[in-house]
């Protein structure tokens, strides 16, 4: 198979998925690409992690007049197996760390520019996973070198378990409607961060959240202003004290 080297089991089950919906082919060339899925309605791109990598992709298929729809799944629910070096279950646990919509705009940034245009649509699929990992005799590094400190397992698949929900993004209105509901008309970032604190509660069902939760909720809200900023969809308003603040183009 072309293109599938190291491919996760999640991202293979959605691309069969959609090839499946839309009547299309997998791994078929187009230009100087290899489609995930290439169909008569247009081009499906599964992407799990960092969607601004498609950049180049995703130019070339409009350039083309050709539609391309970009699904990203969101992990709502995690479970994780650990596995022995020899292959035997050692723990199968649920992850504490869940995904939400606001998990969404760090992996948007590159890309702020191509979200609204007319062939461009962005499916976000709520999903919940099985994480596969394997423990190691000594502590180890990724192949991408990521790791800040090293563990003693590595991730060895990923499988999609079930689709908890679908949104699709395509106009600015869509992305509009990722701020928090009931924010004032004018708004800082702490006023985002307590809009996505709030949601998260309500969504994960927690009376509350821990300080490691919270702080990531501010560079979520941070990310989340600066990505509708850029795409015109907010703009800077004014001050209130320390902080600027912020209004929808009406």
């Amino acid at each position: 198979m072309i293109n599938t080297y190291n491919e996760s089991s999640l991202h293979r089950a959605l691309k069969l998925l959609y090839a499946q919906k839309t009547g299309g082919l997998t791994e078929q060339k187009s230009g100087p690409f290899i489609a995930d899925v290439l169909s008569p309605s247009g081009v499906t791109e599964i992407q799990t992690k960092n969607v601004s990598a498609l950049k180049s992709k995703i130019e070339y298929f409009i350039s083309q007049k050709i539609p391309v729809n970009v699904v990203h799944p969101i992990v709502r629910e995690k479970t994780i197996i650990t596995l022995s070096s020899s292959g035997e279950l050692l723990s199968k646990r649920k992850s504490p760390n869940e995904e939400t919509l606001y998990s969404l705009p760090k992996e948007l940034t590159g890309i702020y520019n191509l979200l609204t245009k007319e062939l461009f649509t962005l499916t976000i699929l709520d999903t919940s996973v099985i994480e596969i990992r394997r423990k190691t005799e000594q502590k180890s590094q990724l192949v991408n070198k990521s790791r800040r400190f090293l563990k003693d397992w590595l991730p060895e698949d990923k499988k999609l378990k079930e689709i908890l929900s679908q949104k699709i993004l395509k106009t600015k209105e869509d992305y509009k409607n990722l701020l928090p509901k009931g924010i004032n008309e004018n708004f800082t970032i702490p006023d985002i961060q307590k809009g996505i604190i709030d949601y998260k509660m309500a969504e994960l069902n927690k009376k509350s959240l821990s300080q490691k939760l919270k702080k990531g909720s501010y560079k979520e809200a941070r990310l989340l202003i600066w990505l509708l900023e850029k795409m015109q969809i907010l703009y800077k308003s004014g001050s209130k004290g320390k902080s600027r603040l912020y209004s929808i183009n009406q």
